[in-house]
């Protein structure tokens, strides 16, 4: 290939061709700018609809937060006394049957958890039950 190839002719345009070209990218242009204009204008009323939500949820928590600051105010200790238990007998006993029942596990728990302390301070320490309970160490009868 020879570095002097021929140039494509251009062809010179006539003013009135170039100004109907300038006015349809114009035209284009303005109408590519309403549409701007009226995204703007529906983001501007989405804006001000999520404003006016975000007002009433405020006025909501600050009418939540006065109402819970009353309630607050009403029990100055923030203690709560429980003056009477209006309940069937059967009901109570049966709930105190419960409880006790309930108990059983967590006693059985801190047993545990109790063996498992006393081991640990009998390994590290070197102390053993019996130094730590001292009526509960063995008595020796003398032989005769």
């Amino acid at each position: 290939m020879s570095s002097n190839q021929p140039s494509k002719p251009t062809t010179q345009k006539n003013p009135v061709e170039l100004l109907e070209m300038q006015v349809q990218i114009l035209a284009e242009l303005s109408q590519e700018q309403r549409k701007q204009q009226e995204q703007i204008e529906q983001l501007r009323a989405e804006q001000k609809t999520l404003t006016r939500g975000v007002g009433v949820i405020a006025e909501s928590l600050t009418g939540l937060g006065q109402m819970l600051r009353n309630y607050l105010q009403s029990y100055p200790e923030g203690r709560v006394k429980i003056a009477d238990v209006n309940m069937p007998f059967l009901s109570l006993v049966g709930f105190i049957i419960k409880v006790s029942l309930a108990a059983i596990p967590a006693y059985i728990i801190v047993l545990i958890l109790a063996a498992m302390f006393i081991g640990l301070l009998s390994l590290f320490c070197g102390l053993s039950l019996f130094s730590l309970v001292p009526f509960a160490m063995p008595t020796r009868v003398p032989l005769r």
